[in-house]
């Protein structure tokens, strides 16, 4: 998608992250070009960042899919979850967790 796009709360892969969009602004600084400022929190990181994206900038918009787990026990590295809707278990690292 384009870059004049992009709204608070979505979330776009960039420079090999995720990122939610917190705040968008069109900027137009006297006679240059407009480019559009976003604040954006990565969210492996937790940390909020600022980027200037020009009008023409493409984005990879990301829709996440937030499903319900039920925490089940752990091993020394991993951490095993349950859907509670398929009953299907997944295995999770502590370190994405």
């Amino acid at each position: 998608m384009q870059a004049t796009l992009l709204r608070s709360g979505m979330v776009i892969y960039h420079n090999e992250n995720l990122f939610l969009t917190h705040k968008v602004a069109h900027r137009t600084p006297g006679n240059k070009r407009g480019f559009i400022q976003a604040k954006l929190r990565n969210l492996r990181t937790g940390a909020l960042i600022e980027l200037k994206f020009s009008s023409n900038d493409e984005l990879d918009r990301v829709i996440l899919e937030e499903v319900e787990m039920q925490y089940l026990y752990s091993d020394t590295n991993t951490l095993h979850f349950m859907n509670l809707k398929t009953f299907e278990q997944i295995d999770l690292s502590k370190e994405n967790v």
